[in-house]
């Protein structure tokens, strides 16, 4: 049995359980959109076989594909977007603060959560995410065996992923880690958080492009506008 028929299957019975008014019209357009391990989030194949990639106590959560009107919200209040206060009078900062991944400090990290600084990569930190980088295409170019980069992860980690597959595996790690529970971290504390993975990554050992950091710092310093 697959993992689409698991998708499936578990919309059978879902509809299964409702009123028969409610699914009526609706019941034929709904169908699995995807299968997730509820434990991490990993998007699963739908061509895998169940016992390939499930162990006997994971669970998974099915995502529906659905027409079916819903009356009222779905999300919890406790988990809506943490508006922010803005003071009428309230000036972005135009100073900046360094990072390169070896001097921040806790003052300087409460005050970039406070908005009270914008971020800058020294030019040192940039060289190193850029060799680094360098290395990673290197690895690609000659096509060699390298954990995370050209392999699954974790149990996956010694199943080699196909070229052209490869760009698909880094996004599909983004999504199993895109997720979250409890009560959304306010602004402040979501500022410090960024500010922290900006610096990890100006160390220059991750493999990220320049690019890529760069457009964490300007979503970092975009939010600066709307800070006191």
């Amino acid at each position: 049995m697959t993992v689409r028929w698991l998708g499936d299957e578990s919309v059978r019975r879902y509809n299964k359980l409702q009123k028969q008014d409610d699914i009526k019209e609706n019941r034929e357009m709904e169908k699995a959109q995807e299968v997730r391990k509820t434990r991490g989030g990993v998007i699963l194949d739908p061509d895998d076989n169940i016992r390939d990639v499930l162990d006997d106590n994971d669970f998974v959560t099915v995502v529906v594909a659905s027409e079916r009107s819903t009356t009222g919200t779905i999300i919890p209040e406790n988990l809506k977007h943490i508006l922010e206060p803005v003071p009428a009078k309230y000036e972005p900062p135009d100073e900046h603060i360094f990072l390169d991944g070896e001097s921040l400090s806790t003052n300087d990290l409460r005050q970039l959560g406070k908005g009270r600084y914008k971020i800058k990569l020294t030019h040192e930190a940039e060289i190193k995410v850029k060799n680094a980088r360098e290395l990673v295409e290197k690895i690609l170019q000659e096509k060699k065996v390298v954990y995370g980069i050209t392999t699954g992860f974790g149990k996956f980690a010694r199943t080699v992923i196909d070229c052209d597959k490869l760009e698909e595996l880094q996004y599909n790690l983004i999504r199993s880690h895109a997720a979250g529970v409890g009560t959304p971290l306010n602004p402040e504390k979501t500022r410090m958080l960024l500010a922290l993975r900006i610096n990890v990554l100006a160390k220059g050992h991750s493999g990220i492009s320049l690019t890529n950091l760069y457009a964490l710092i300007k979503a970092f310093n975009g939010t600066c506008k709307y800070s006191f």
